[in-house]
Order: structure tokens, then sequence, then C-alpha cells
């Protein structure tokens, strides 16, 4: 699997084998994937692997005019086998390339073999999940696990060395850096605040999104009911709510009317918390 063209988001995955690792490394942690001894059974099938690449990596360089590699060939010829150290490295971490991958990404270096363990991964039978869905749970888990060799989050080391126009739209969009500030800012004094105040359960009624990251911390993002750019106060808990990756981002860029209706339903949930703490 080749280099790709991302789609223009705000963070970058990187190259392919990267973006595949993120999306098994998040399904594997996933409630509806089968885990046995044998292995774990991803909420995916070949399908939606698929659809997924063709979202987010439309121009493949290395790969023009060519499907995109199997997810049973992923799997089981590199992800399990630990080949051109996809999959675990050669401490048996999972591996965002600063491992056995660090450097010019050597093709020869080879990581843990898991095949036959139960950490490793084979494709589902049926899928559970829609693309839009797996590329969500990819795109967490790549910001909240990976860092760089100064400790830097994978995000935030790739908006430290981009020089591209995907930064720079970043920079002029109020609402984008908004976005970007939110987060990131995981260690912040106010998204501390949510947290403890309002849990990590996702504000919008309905929503089961959960997810757990490898250390066991519950993933969830904080945000600003009244975005910061707009003049909303970053401290104030009355202006903070917590909101699931997904609901994160389809509150910033809905339409008007859309995001009238999910910061109403952002504000019922906070009024219901905020009494229920108090008693």
């Amino acid at each position: 699997m080749g280099d790709g063209a991302t789609r223009g988001r705000s963070t970058d995955l990187g190259v392919g084998q990267e973006f595949a690792n993120a999306v098994l490394y998040s399904l594997s942690d996933h409630p509806k994937a089968t885990k046995r001894d044998d292995g774990i059974w991803l909420p995916i099938d070949d399908a939606v692997w698929q659809q997924v690449f063709k979202i987010e990596f439309p121009k493949k360089r290395k790969c023009k005019g060519k499907p995109t590699q199997s997810l049973e060939d992923y799997c089981h010829k590199y992800f399990n086998r630990g080949r051109s150290g996809i999959g675990y490295d050669n401490n048996g971490q999972r591996d965002f390339g600063t491992g056995s991958r660090e450097g010019h990404r050597s093709m020869g270096k080879i990581g843990e073999n898991v095949s036959g363990t139960n950490r490793a991964v084979h494709p589902g039978e049926v899928s559970h999940l829609k693309p839009e869905e797996v590329i969500q749970l990819a795109t967490a888990y790549w910001e909240s696990n990976r860092q760089d060799a100064n400790g830097l989050f994978s995000s935030l080391a790739a908006l430290a060395v981009s020089v591209n126009e995907q930064i720079e739209e970043i920079i002029l969009d109020p609402i984008r850096r908004e976005m970007v500030i939110e987060a990131f800012e995981r260690k912040a004094s106010w998204a501390i605040r949510a947290r403890k105040l309002y849990g990590f359960e996702c504000m919008i009624s309905g929503c089961e999104f959960k997810l757990v990251k490898e250390d066991g911390e519950q993933y969830i993002e904080v945000h600003h009911i009244t975005p910061m750019c707009e003049g909303g106060s970053p401290n104030d808990t009355k202006n903070l709510s917590v909101l699931c990756p997904n609901h994160h981002r389809e509150i910033h860029y809905a339409t008007g009317r859309q995001c009238k209706a999910l910061t109403k339903l952002v504000r019922q949930e906070q009024s219901r918390r905020l009494a229920n703490d108090s008693h």
C-alpha cells in the first residue's frame, strides 16, 4: 500500500500504512470486535475497508488504477507478521513510525509476529460500522496515541512540521483553528475541568460512541459552546461541554439551523448534569 494524498483534514495521518495501522488499532479496541484466544475479528469487512481508503486517499501516488490491498492481505501478510515494521514493533508496542519504522521507514525491518496470538487481527464477516465511523475512530486514535521523538502528540507534531496549504487554512480560518485547539489541548486546565465536571459521555442525547485508549484512559473531546473566536470564555464551566469526536466535528461544521439544534441538546444535557452534580 503506497503513500496517499489526503482529503485535506486538519491532521496528517501520514502514509497509507500509518493510517491503516490507526484503523486496525482503533477497531481492535472497539466493543463490537470479537476477541478470542487466537485473535480479534474486526467489526468491518473488506468492502468497508476499501471504501475508507477511497475516501481518505483518492489519489494514491503509487497505486494508480489499482485497488487498495485487501483487508485480509494487510492483516495476515503485514500487520500480524510485523512485516516492514507494520503492526507491532520490535518491542511488541503499537507503532506509528517511532519504533521499528523510525527514520526512513526501512522496509527491511521486522516487528513482532503476533500471528496466532490474541493480538492477531482478522477481517470481520460483516461490517457493523460505516466508512465515516471508521475514519472518525482512526483519526481519534491517531490524535490521542501517537507521539513523536519529542513526546508531542502526532497531530501537534504534524502541525509543527507541515508548511502546506492545510496548515495555512487552519491558521486563517477561525472555526478550524478553534477545532484544532479544542481537540489538542487535552491538558489545558479548562479541558481537565470539563471532563471532571461532565464526565466522558457525549452530551448529544442518544450518542453511544465510546473510545478507550490503550492505556485504559477514556477519550472525549471538550467543546466551547460559544466559540473562543466569537468571544466565548475558555474557562467558564457553562461554556464547556464534552462531545465525541464525531459530534464535535458536526457541531463545528454544521449549518446554522443544525448547529443551533445540536447546541440546544448540549445545553439541555449540561443543565441536567449540573443539576445532578449539585445533589
